[in-house]
């Protein structure tokens, strides 16, 4: 038996995974117990984690002064669902094998699991003062100063492991992710080309690529890289819901339209499909399109600061901010903001506001909102939802860039008058259609209202002293994106 043991390790050791698999079972059946923890770890490794925790969690228990079973325990509990499991087997193994780069990579992957990011990166300190040259101990640190935002720290991190070992796939893509958060995306479009040269078969680094091609505003580039990426897989539906998305920003309309309507055909269920195949058709919906909004700003959460301030030069909340007199020592008691994203439009009401609660869709947004810390109260929810649910109300209300993303204005004004106290206010803004219809561009994907019928709206719904201010929103491919900033009160 001992010469088959030593085997099935030769085969497992040469790569030769599927036949060290059938050994450990064959020596597993014949009583051979030395053969569990090793075909524990082989599942792992071929991406079995429900059965390796099957097996390597009942033996950690009856072996607990085993550092190599609390590792790859913790490893396969975590990533079969087990939390608790995975932190008591992590604990553990720090404990009986202080000295290992494993054991703190097992600690540090559960809190990263856990959102724990800094008691993850003080795990990752600590193995690398035993263990400095371990790649995945340097990997995940530079992972958890991105998620922490420490971006210029992360750069420092991925490049000092690049540096190491230059074909370091996940480092590679780390290093873009952190530069397209920072806003550097032509560093982020050569990290990616590198990424896609070392694995050149993996389409998830063509569709990268392409991505990365887009944030950096070279769409010729991502229709090309796109465009040979449905050559070779023409039946994956979110190739060609790209390939849409990027014929639209060249004002392809009907390739756009062909390209999504085939992704829809083939499954997909990506909201932004169904959002833009409706701008083509001319259509609206008459529903707030919560999935689409949710997806477009969970996406777009990291960057969206440094894309709308710095590259496109907006500045509405402090636009608005002046238009309330905010900048003029008055302070509402009580206000609430609609879509707040960031929290852009919180941090210019900061000093106006006695106690300010914002509501969004997106669960990342919400993230980078808290950080800012001007808020009292967060919700996670649906504008309309939010306002119907609750019979509380506010002295100011206000919605910041969120209606280019709302077909009908109506129901929402009928909310906000509802909930707010007599005499107080609502301000928001609006990307200006060029009629009196409400529009919206393909190209965009964001709704364009009428000023003449937003006031009419908000009469009907009770608003008066309605104060409108033709501004620009923000620059797109050196164009000024024109709208309106508009302040209405409920009466006293």
């Amino acid at each position: 038996m001992k010469s088959n043991l030593s085997r099935a390790r030769r085969l497992h050791r040469q790569g030769d995974l599927e036949q060290a698999e059938q050994a450990y079972r064959a020596l597993l059946g014949a009583g051979v117990s030395e053969a569990g923890p090793l075909l524990g770890t082989l599942l792992l490794q071929r991406g079995v984690p429900d059965e390796a925790a099957a097996l390597l969690l009942p033996l950690a228990d009856a072996t607990p002064q085993d550092a190599d079973l609390a590792i790859n325990g913790s490893l396969a509990a975590r990533l079969s669902g087990n939390a608790d499991a995975a932190s008591v087997l992590a604990a553990r193994a720090v404990e009986l094998a202080p000295d290992r780069a494993s054991a703190w990579n097992a600690l540090a992957l559960v809190r990263m699991a856990n959102d724990d990011f800094a008691g993850a990166l003080l795990a990752l300190d600590e193995g690398l003062v035993c263990s400095p040259a371990s790649t995945a101990l340097q990997l995940h640190r530079a992972h958890c100063l991105r998620q922490l935002g420490q971006l210029d720290q992360a750069v420092v991190a991925y490049r000092t492991l690049i540096g190491q070992q230059a074909d370091h796939l996940d480092a590679w893509r780390g290093l873009a992710r952190t530069c397209t958060s920072a806003g550097r995306t032509e560093e982020a479009l050569a990290c990616r080309e590198r990424a896609r040269a070392l694995q050149p078969g993996n389409p998830e680094l063509w569709l990268e690529l392409a991505i990365a091609a887009l944030h950096a505003n070279e769409p010729a580039h991502a229709r090309r890289t796109l465009e040979q990426l449905v050559d070779a897989r023409p039946s994956e539906p979110s190739h060609w819901a790209w390939l849409g998305r990027t014929q639209l920003r060249l004002n392809d309309r009907a390739s756009a339209r062909e390209s999504l309507d085939r992704a829809a055909a083939l499954g997909s269920d990506d909201p932004t499909v169904a959002h833009l195949r409706a701008a083509l058709r001319g259509e609206l919906p008459a529903a707030v399109e919560d999935r689409y909004i949710r997806s477009l700003f969970d996406d777009f959460a990291d960057r969206f600061e440094d894309t709308l301030v710095d590259r496109l030069g907006y500045d509405i909340p402090a636009v608005l901010a002046t238009q309330l007199g905010a900048d003029r020592s008055h302070v509402w008691q009580r206000a609430l903001d609609l879509g707040c994203g960031t929290g852009l439009m919180g941090r210019a009401l900061a000093n106006a506001v006695e106690h300010l609660e914002g509501v969004d869709l997106s669960p990342r947004m919400l993230e980078h909102a808290r950080r800012k810390g001007v808020y009292q109260a967060l919700h996670a929810a649906e504008v309309t939802e939010f306002l119907s649910a609750t019979a509380r109300r506010w002295s100011l209300i206000v919605a910041a860039d969120v209606f280019v993303y709302v077909a009908d204005l109506v129901p929402i004004f009928a909310l906000v008058h509802e909930r707010l106290e007599h005499g107080g206010l609502f301000a928001f803004s609006i990307e200006a259609s060029s009629g009196d219809a409400t529009e919206l561009p393909p190209q965009t994907g964001r709704y364009r209202h009428s000023q003449h019928t937003c006031q009419a709206q908000l009469a009907a719904a009770g608003f008066h002293e309605v104060d409108c201010r033709r501004v620009t929103l923000r620059r797109e491919q050196g164009e000024a994106v024109q709208g309106w900033t508009i302040v209405a009160a409920r009466p006293v």
